[in-house]
C-alpha cells in the first residue's frame, strides 16, 4: 500500500473522515444536519492542534515521511476548515427562504466558492513560504502571514451559537455567512498573526468543552 498508516497520521486521517462526514450530513440531511456538522468542525480543530505534536514523538521519521505528513495535513485542512464551513453555510441558506431569491442565493454560492479558494491559496502560500524559510532559518515560527485557515474551527462554532437565539433562520444564515466571508478575506490579507502557544491550546480546549456544554443545553433543553 502507498502512503503511511502508522500512528503519526491517525489524527489527520480521523479529521479528514469527520470533515467528509460533516459535508455529507449537510448534503443528504436537511433540517438540523448543520448542528452536527459544526460539531465535526470543532472536533477537527481539536485534532489539528495535536496531530503535529503526535507526529513529532516518532524520532525515526524520514524526511519523506515528514513531507508526506505536511502534505496530507494541508489537504485535510482544506476539507475540514475550507469546504466543511462553506457546506454548513450553504445548508443554512437552503433551509431558509433564500431559495426564493435566486440572485441573492447565487451571490452566496459565489462567495462561498471564493472562501474555499482563499483557503486553498492560504495553505499553498504558507507551505511554500515555510519551505523557503527552512532553507535559511531553523528558528521556530512565531508569526503566521495571513489568518490560519484552522481558525475557522474557533470562530465559526462561536457564530453558530447565535442559531439558538430569537433570530430567524435567514437572519442567522446571513450572520454565519458574514463571519465566514470576513474570515476568508483574512486568509489572504498580509497580516501577522501570532502562532498559538501552549496557553492558546489550553484556551481552545476549554472553549471546545464550553461550546459542547452550551450546544447540548441550547439544543436539547
Amino acid at each position: 500500500m502507498v502512503g503511511y498508516w502508522n500512528y503519526t497520521v491517525w489524527l489527520t486521517y480521523i479529521s479528514t473522515l469527520l470533515a467528509v462526514l460533516g459535508v455529507s450530513l449537510c448534503i443528504i440531511n436537511p433540517g438540523h444536519s448543520a448542528d452536527y456538522a459544526v460539531l465535526c468542525l470543532l472536533v477537527c480543530g481539536g485534532l489539528d492542534m495535536f496531530d503535529g505534536k503526535v507526529a513529532r514523538t516518532k524520532k525515526d521519521r524520514t524526511e519523506f515521511e515528514k513531507d508526506n505528513g505536511i502534505q496530507i495535513d494541508s489537504l485535510s485542512d482544506l476539507l475540514a476548515f475550507g469546504i466543511l464551513p462553506a457546506a454548513i453555510a450553504l445548508r443554512l441558506f437552503l433551509d431558509s427562504s433564500i431559495k426564493e431569491h435566486s440572485i441573492a442565493f447565487a451571490i452566496v454560492v459565489v462567495a462561498l466558492l471564493f472562501y474555499v479558494l482563499f483557503g486553498l491559496v492560504r495553505l499553498g502560500y504558507f507551505n511554500a513560504l515555510e519551505h523557503e524559510r527552512s532553507k535559511t532559518d531553523d528558528s521556530v515560527l512565531k508569526f503566521y502571514t495571513g489568518m490560519p485557515i484552522t481558525m475557522a474551527a474557533f470562530f465559526m462554532p462561536i457564530a453558530y451559537l447565535f442559531k439558538f437565539t430569537n433570530m430567524s433562520s435567514l437572519a442567522f444564515a446571513w450572520l454565519y455567512f458574514a463571519v465566514l466571508v470576513i474570515l476568508g478575506l483574512l486568509f489572504v490579507l498580509k497580516i501577522k498573526v501570532p502562532k498559538a502557544g501552549k496557553k492558546m491550546i489550553i484556551a481552545f480546549s476549554v472553549f471546545g468543552c464550553l461550546f459542547l456544554i452550551a450546544f447540548v443545553l441550547l439544543k436539547f433543553m
